[in-house]
């Protein structure tokens, strides 16, 4: 492998391969989705989850293979190798995900624990909040349950306490003084 400096001629064929990666694996999951989403919309059972999960790995799997058949260099095989790629990358990461998604499909170790977090299985910010009632992705209190009237009364009652506002105090942690839920 050597790297070298781009041409102009060569940025198309790569920009496409990329757009055409995630269109087709976005598209794939959208289609796959609109299919199983009426009955799983209302209560899933365990045969239409395994239906989509089997659906996922079929694509992905039927990808590859296709994507061992394309040949060539020029735009159009460019953009259709990126396409497949991005196709059995996307599903097969939701077939994984669905895969070891029961409890005790990986093992409690560090190991298991890397591989739950890239598959963004069995952490808090999955559901956006963990035990404490913090909400880890957006580093702030998490206010779930709340009506908007509660969580103004919260607010108002706080600068109302502090008789300022919480950014003209100069705290920048001020505003992890609120109740947390």
């Amino acid at each position: 492998m050597e790297f070298k400096k781009p041409k102009s001629k060569d940025v198309a064929p790569v920009a496409g391969a990329v757009i055409a990666g995630a269109g087709g694996g976005f598209a794939t999951r959208a289609i796959i989705d609109s299919v199983t989403k009426p009955a799983i919309e209302a209560a899933p059972t365990q045969k239409e989850l395994d239906t989509k999960k089997w659906a996922q790995g079929g694509v992905a799997l039927a990808s590859l293979v296709a994507l061992m058949f394309v040949s060539g260099n020029d735009t159009a095989a460019q953009v259709t190798k990126g396409a497949l790629a991005g196709t059995a990358i996307v599903n097969g990461l939701d077939f994984a995900a669905a895969a070891f998604k029961k409890e005790g499909a990986l093992p409690a170790n560090k190991m298991g624990d890397f591989v739950r977090s890239g598959l963004g299985l069995g952490c808090g910010c999955q559901t956006g909040q963990t035990d404490s009632g913090w909400h880890q992705a957006l580093n702030q209190p998490s206010y779930d349950g709340y009506t908007w009237e509660e969580i103004s009364a919260i607010r108002d009652a706080n600068l109302d306490r502090a008789n300022t506002t919480l950014l003209s105090t100069g705290n920048s942690d001020a505003w992890k003084s609120m109740p947390v839920v």
